[in-house]
């Protein structure tokens, strides 16, 4: 298993896009990230996203956010934008 980064202090909510890539939050900090294998790179998508706590894509290749923001709330975006 190879080491992405450190630092993080609590991650969850692991969705894989379609190209492979592999996309986490920490929820402490309310960050999303992404992590490209193929060019074994991390990058941050979106930080301060309304408690983001568990990702997925739909169909279309929308990430897919579930939030503990209000009784629970459901976003989605291109992750790529």
């Amino acid at each position: 298993m190879e080491k992405v980064a450190d630092g993080f202090y609590n991650i969850s909510g692991g969705a894989v896009d379609a190209a492979g890539n592999v996309y986490f939050v920490d929820a402490k900090w309310q960050t999303i990230y992404r992590w490209s294998p193929a060019n074994r790179q991390l990058s941050k998508v979106r930080d301060n996203p309304l408690d983001p706590v568990n990702l997925a894509f739909d169909k279309s290749g929308n990430l897919m956010v579930i939030s503990y923001s209000g009784n629970g709330t459901v976003y989605s975006f291109k992750a790529g934008f």
